[in-house]
């Protein structure tokens, strides 16, 4: 049987959830207690990108490090850590593909100039690779040390 089978993460993902689950709820409350959210509308799907992003990239982080077979390569730090940001930059491509297409289908069915449609397309990309170098690239490191550090491997996981 494989190691990452026998491994039970969901108190791990659960934990490693926290962090950017609250600051997304944090957001949220900011945005509908203030009405607005500072600074351009990409800005203001902030809050939901994180309580969405936060679970799916747990969920794909579990399921990838299920299919381990070693238990000396599935209990290293920086096993978790590698496929903890895999998975969120997973998670976060596919939430900037939907946004972008939702976007993008918004300005088009409005009847807006092409010209403003390729400055839509061009923002959401350097916001969405900011966001990711900024936000998911730590976060995702921080978020799969707590995981690493709460889940309980099958062998010692002192193990770097």
């Amino acid at each position: 049987m494989h190691a990452g089978q026998e491994t039970k993460m969901l108190r791990g993902a659960i934990w490693a959830c926290a962090i950017p689950m609250g600051l997304g709820l944090w957001c949220l409350v900011s945005v509908l207690i203030h009405q607005t959210f500072p600074g351009p509308f990409h800005f203001s799907i902030f809050p939901i990108s994180f309580l969405l992003v936060a679970p799916l990239s747990a969920w794909l982080a579990c399921w990838r490090l299920r299919r381990i077979v070693d238990v000396k390569q599935l209990s290293r730090w920086r096993t978790s850590c590698f496929v903890g940001l895999a998975s969120a930059s997973l998670a976060q491509l596919i939430f900037a593909v939907i946004f972008t297409s939702v976007l993008s289908a918004i300005i088009l069915i409005s009847g807006i100039r092409t010209s403003d449609w390729y400055y839509v397309i061009g923002n959401s990309i350097i916001y969405n690779v900011s966001f990711w170098f900024v936000i998911t690239l730590p976060l995702s490191l921080i978020c799969a040390s707590v995981f690493w550090r709460i889940t309980k491997f099958p062998e010692d996981r002192d193990v770097f």
